[in-house]
């Protein structure tokens, strides 16, 4: 008797006693620490900026897309071509490097030489 409580202790301290675990019986361990919440945090707050840059990014594209189509149409008056062009310079100001590296974008950039003024051309 003693050594069947023995083994039974054994049994138990294994885990194995023999009984069928249902799912509910296991312990789930807690889904966050406080520490993995403050480092959650800081990935989502980098992400979130390369969002938001990205964003700006995309805005840029179509905006400066609609411009230069605009101001490459054969139609375009040139009083309106000049209006356009001076908006897409002021558009692509301070990121034309990070934009001609995009094929569309530069296109938009080779419009602007074209039918850009001299100190517009000089500012890229």
């Amino acid at each position: 008797m003693a050594e069947e409580k023995r083994d039974s202790m054994a049994l138990k301290a294994t885990g194995m006693t023999g009984k069928k675990r249902s799912l509910s019986d296991k312990k789930k361990p807690s889904k966050f620490s406080p520490k993995k919440k403050k480092k959650e945090g800081g990935k989502d707050m980098r992400l979130s900026k390369r969002n938001a840059a990205i964003e700006e990014i995309e805005r840029v594209t179509l905006e400066a897309k609609k411009l230069s189509a605009q101001v490459l149409q054969k139609t375009a008056k040139s009083d309106q071509r000049k209006e356009n062009v001076t908006e897409l310079f002021l558009l692509l100001k301070g990121k034309v490097r990070n934009l001609a590296m995009k094929h569309d974008l530069c296109r938009t950039i080779q419009c602007c030489f074209r039918f850009g003024t001299d100190d517009q051309k000089q500012s890229i």
